[in-house]
């Protein structure tokens, strides 16, 4: 009889620990799902420009770059 109870008490200590460990992972991934998120925010913060503005942004780069080399 103890010889079962402790097989038992081991199975309850494993599922337990799988229990948190999988918490644990699943807690994880949601940081991480929430920071790759974020960074995807970030990056289209420039490609969400009008045309307008995105063609003034090119001409002035294009206009530094020249005057740069004239010098």
């Amino acid at each position: 009889m103890k010889k079962i109870v402790s097989i038992i008490d081991a199975l309850v200590d494993v599922l337990l620990y799988l229990v948190l460990i999988g918490g644990a992972v699943a807690a994880c991934g949601a940081i991480l799902s929430g920071i790759c998120r974020l960074i995807t925010k970030i990056r289209e913060l420039d490609h969400r420009e009008s045309w307008e503005d995105q063609r003034v942004h090119e001409s002035r780069k294009y206009m530094r770059k020249t005057l740069g080399k004239a010098k």
